[in-house]
C-alpha cells in the first residue's frame, strides 16, 4: 500500500528484492486513467522470504521516518531510509 504514483516493476523488485527473490509482481491500474492504484502484489520464491518482507515492513528500524505498515516516501534513485535487511 501507499506506493509512489510512478511505481513500476523494477522499483518494486529493487525494494522488495532486499527481502528475498521476487518471482512475480502485479501492479493494478485504474482503467479510466491507466494510473497505478497505489498498491501491488509481490510474490516471493519461498514463504520464509515473504515472511521476512512482512516482518520488515511491519517492524521498521527505529530510525526509519515512518509508521509501521506505511511505506516510506522515496525520491528517484535515492536510498530508502532504514531499508537495510541483513
Amino acid at each position: 500500500e501507499l506506493l509512489p504514483k510512478n511505481v513500476n516493476h523494477s522499483w518494486i523488485e529493487r525494494v522488495f528484492g532486499k527481502c528475498g527473490n521476487v518471482v512475480y509482481i502485479s501492479i493494478p491500474h485504474y482503467k479510466s486513467t491507466g494510473d497505478p492504484k497505489g498498491f501491488a502484489f509481490v510474490e516471493f520464491e519461498t514463504k520464509e522470504q515473504a515472511a521476512k518482507a512482512i516482518e520488515f515492513l511491519n517492524n521498521p528500524p527505529e530510525e526509519a521516518p515512518r509508521k509501521p505498515g506505511i511505506f516510506p516516501k522515496t525520491v528517484k534513485n535515492k536510498p530508502i531510509p532504514g531499508l537495510s535487511v541483513s
